[in-house]
């Protein structure tokens, strides 16, 4: 009886020592992953700060394996840091956000598989870009300041904006400093900034202009000024 018990146990051994030799060899098996694309290419402020002021998609030819991405004209190129998103078990080089010089020919972009094998994508670099918004953030008046140094200034809010400047200022020749918002640089206005604003003549004291995109779509902006009662 004990024989047979010991025999049984020994089988038993046996068996379990099969089957984790065959989990070990299973695992080590395992075949490595060839995925290898880059699925997403953007250039954000967020990692160019100062340098990018808006998100600038590429577009991915999976096909012809090329990344295509417009930034504007008047940006450093030098060291602009991508955000990548690439396909599971694939790294990159250059890497993730690793600052690259763009103005440099011939760009390439290498996406390597867990299997070691590798695709290599074309960077074209189109500085071409151009911004679509049309919108003004604030607008203030440096010339005329306050008595403690103040700048008179006012947000935008629906595209109307109160500024209220110090007593006796004369409104009929006010020059307006404009702040433009993020997404509408390099935007125009249908009045020239760069002159003398006459906010005396309208009977409500405000002064309607446009403001026109890079792309040309316009949008009405009006300011309005009150001369504050007290010097």
């Amino acid at each position: 009886m004990k024989k047979l018990l010991i025999g049984k146990l020994s089988i038993l051994l046996l068996i379990l020592g099969v089957v984790i030799a065959c989990d070990k060899q299973d695992v080590g098996d395992a075949p490595k992953s060839n995925m290898r694309s880059i699925i997403g290419f953007t250039v954000k402020p967020g990692y160019n700060a100062g340098n990018i002021f808006v998100n600038h998609q590429g577009v991915i030819d999976q096909s012809n394996k090329t990344i295509t991405i417009e930034l504007p004209d008047n940006i450093d190129m030098t060291k602009i840091r991508p955000e990548i998103v690439l396909s599971p078990y694939t790294t990159v080089t250059p890497g993730n956000i690793e600052p690259v010089d763009f103005s440099q020919p011939d760009l390439e972009y290498t996406a390597i598989a867990q299997s070691g094998k590798v695709a290599v994508y074309s960077l074209i670099v189109k500085n071409t870009y151009k911004y679509k918004g049309n919108t003004l953030y604030a607008i203030s008046f440096p010339d005329v300041p306050f008595a403690d140094g103040t700048v008179p200034r006012g947000s935008f809010a629906n595209n109307n904006a109160t500024v209220t400047v110090p007593a006796g200022t004369d409104i009929s020749k006010l020059r307006p400093l404009m702040e433009l918002a993020v997404d509408s640089k390099n935007a125009t206005f249908s009045k020239d900034p760069d002159t003398d604003w006459d906010f005396a003549t309208p009977a409500d004291n405000k002064v309607k202009f446009q403001v026109i995109s890079q792309t040309g779509s316009a949008k009405w902006h009006a300011v309005t000024v009150v001369v504050s009662e007290s010097m």
